[in-house]
């Protein structure tokens, strides 16, 4: 049976749909680029953020006054009588810190008083306890019931609710992008204004190449099976709920590219690994259904080492090379077998696990909209490829044609004809 006739029968008997469910490409390209801007920014030496912010250095530190104060506030227990309109009674003591500045350490290495790993801190954190005990002291704004600091009560009350306040510190920091806590104290305060500022594309999947703190880390991907983790729920609901927490611009657990990319209820599938031919993975795109607006996105996500550290993490970025093929291993291992090239990575996934690569590779990518030179086509030289053109995603058989039309001419034009 020749080729043709093969891929007759597969489409005929064996070939998954997906759902009409549109493409929220904007989520996607907004939470990119603040995690392009925010990596920029950690990446940065100090001299450039002393441009970035227009403040200098002072001892290896840059230091960054806030235009509004951070304020905490903390509810601890008394140990003691306090006056109150009824006499004096044991009451919560609510206290409020007002933190007027951040600071920006040369390097990842430093921890601070309050435990916050990083660059970023609140200033004069870094001093030894008893200073930073000071600092709590000096930017203590009030306590409710007021009463009297020479009282040893009131100092180890204050002592004792600084695990709280380190606890309430550590979870802001780690809930802000850095573009978001730098974008109120620079001029530069887009993502597209940081990019244009360190002279990088402001495109959401162009490549990203950092040369001072940050290394792109490619590591085996495992094994490990999401489990469900919330009571009441499926396994592929849990699964759903946690990447929709991870679709954002900050920091995400290393551990994200290692789990397995598992299919639930025969069609639906919510991490898609591309892996280089070695079976590395470089980057995993993780799907997200939006049941409000009835929309779906595909987020981009790699993992970065800390040069000269052992922090890893994963960013909503693509790599420092152009976009790999989904199915490269496949393409690599199987060079005789024909390719159905598709802009679906839906379609890709669940079509490839319905028939053996050396019969048939399903193949696809994600590039920014008409931006396909973002995308390494060379595993396709030589390569006897189809392209599918079908409507998915709320797109038209129409819109679908005449999208597939423009891939076809750069792959013709400005690609093929260059590697054949």
């Amino acid at each position: 049976m020749d080729t043709q006739n093969e891929l007759k029968e597969f489409f005929v008997n064996f070939f998954v749909p997906i759902d009409n469910i549109p493409e929220d490409t904007a989520w996607r390209n907004s939470i990119s680029m603040e995690a392009r801007a925010s990596m920029l920014i950690d990446n940065a030496s100090l001299e450039e953020l002393s441009s970035l912010f227009n403040v200098c250095i002072n001892e290896n530190v840059l230091t960054l006054q806030l235009p509004v104060p951070l304020s905490v506030q903390i509810t601890a227990p008394t140990t003691f009588p306090a006056p109150t309109t009824v006499g004096y009674t044991y009451v919560d003591v609510c206290y409020s810190w007002n933190f007027s500045s951040y600071c920006i350490t040369r390097t990842e290495t430093t921890t601070d008083y309050f435990q916050i790993s990083g660059r970023w801190h609140i200033k004069d954190s870094l001093f030894e306890r008893s200073k930073c005990e000071n600092l709590l002291t000096r930017n203590l704004h009030n306590a409710k019931p007021s009463f009297y600091w020479n009282d040893s009560g009131a100092v180890n009350i204050l002592h004792d609710c600084s695990g709280k306040l380190q606890e309430k510190l550590k979870k802001y920091f780690a809930e802000h992008s850095t573009f978001q806590l730098a974008e109120s104290l620079t001029s530069y305060n887009t993502p597209e204004k940081i990019c244009r500022f360190f002279r990088k594309e402001a495109l959401p999947l162009s490549p990203i190449s950092l040369s001072h703190h940050l290394l792109q880390f490619e590591d085996v991907a495992s094994t490990i099976p999401f489990e469900p983790v919330i009571s009441g729920q499926s396994e592929a609901e849990s699964v759903h709920d946690s990447l929709k927490s991870m679709f954002s611009a900050k920091r995400l657990p290393s551990s994200l590219l290692e789990y397995q990319p598992k299919v639930y209820e025969k069609s639906q599938q919510f991490l898609f690994p591309f892996k280089d031919k070695d079976n590395y993975t470089v980057m995993t795109v993780l799907k997200c259904y939006d049941d409000t607006f009835q929309q779906k996105s595909f987020l981009p996500v790699t993992r970065w080492q800390v040069k000269q550290t052992l922090q890893q993490y994963c960013m909503a970025v693509p790599g420092e090379k152009k976009l790999s093929l989904f199915n490269l291993q496949e393409l690599a291992a199987y060079p005789d077998a024909p390719v159905i090239l598709t802009d679906s990575l839906e379609i890709a996934a669940l079509n490839q696990a319905k028939t053996e690569p050396e019969k048939l590779i399903f193949t696809s990518f994600i590039c920014d909209d008409g931006h396909y030179d973002q995308v390494d086509w060379k595993p396709l030289k030589g390569r006897q490829l189809y392209l599918l053109v079908t409507n998915h995603s709320g797109r038209t058989f129409e819109e679908a044609c005449l999208k597939a039309g423009k891939l076809a001419d750069y792959l013709k034009e400005s690609v093929l004809s260059q590697i054949l």
